[in-house]
Parts: structure tokens; C-alpha cells; sequence
């Protein structure tokens, strides 16, 4: 696992990521540790609550009620993230809406989660990194 989230580009400590692979429920803070670091806003040394600032700071929540860092985070609310931390555009209704749902309809559509995943199941550490390496890696094959 830690060779992989290495391949797709992430610089995390170790410890951190064994951290958040042995999470069973991630938070908004876990969340935001992994979409900062990814994107450059901040070190892997930085705090989640840094971290979870940053992302707040640069526009990457949208959300009517803003989520509490230590809020435990849905799988369509980590999706919203990833296509805006991946730059991922989306189909017609994710582009006029920015909503967590078409973004988690999005990524179904490429694969990166399955058809039948729950759009309100909190999701774990170890599905936040492979979402993310998946986006990323799908991200780049379009490039190509």
C-alpha cells in the first residue's frame, strides 16, 4: 500500500499513512491532511487541522453547512474533493452543480469507485488513499 500511494505522486510520511490506512472512519481533517499534501499546500509534517485550514482557505469546500474537521467525512463528500483536487471537469450536471452527488456518479462512471458504493457511507482511511491514487492516476492517462 505505501509503495503505491508513493507511485502516485504522494510524499507522506510513513507514519502518517499507516495511520490513515488503519482509520476506520476518516475525518473531514483526514481528508483535507490528504488533499493539501497532494496538492502542495503544505508538507507532510503539517497537522490535519493545518491542513484541513488550508483546503478550507483555498476553496475546496463548497458546502452549505461547512463541515467540522473532526466531522466523519461520506464517500460523496471525499468524491467532491477529489475531482477538484484532481481537476476533474465531470459530466454536465457535476460542472453546473459542484454537487457530491454527480461527483460520486462521476467517479463510478471512470471506475474509481464501485457502481454499488453508498454515497453516505463514511469511508476509511485506506478507501480515502486508494480513491485518490486512482483519481490521479486516472487523471494522467487522460492527459497522455
Amino acid at each position: 500500500m505505501l509503495a503505491l500511494a508513493g507511485s502516485a505522486g504522494f510524499s507522506q510520511s510513513a507514519q502518517k499513512l499507516t495511520e490513515l490506512i488503519s482509520t476506520k472512519e476518516a475525518t473531514w481533517a483526514d481528508a483535507g491532511w490528504l488533499i493539501a499534501v497532494q496538492n502542495g499546500l503544505c508538507e507532510d509534517k503539517a497537522s490535519a487541522e493545518e491542513a484541513y485550514n488550508l483546503i478550507k482557505e483555498n476553496g475546496y469546500l463548497n458546502h452549505k453547512k461547512e463541515p467540522s474537521k473532526d466531522d466523519k467525512i461520506k464517500l460523496q463528500d471525499f468524491a467532491l474533493l477529489c475531482t477538484k483536487a484532481n481537476g476533474i471537469k465531470g459530466g454536465l450536471f457535476l460542472r453546473l452543480t459542484k454537487s457530491p452527488r454527480y461527483a460520486l456518479r462521476e467517479l463510478k462512471a471512470m471506475g474509481v469507485v464501485p457502481n454499488n458504493a453508498a454515497p453516505h457511507q463514511i469511508v476509511s482511511g485506506k478507501q480515502m488513499i486508494d480513491i485518490l491514487s486512482s483519481c490521479e492516476y486516472e487523471q494522467q492517462e487522460a492527459s497522455k
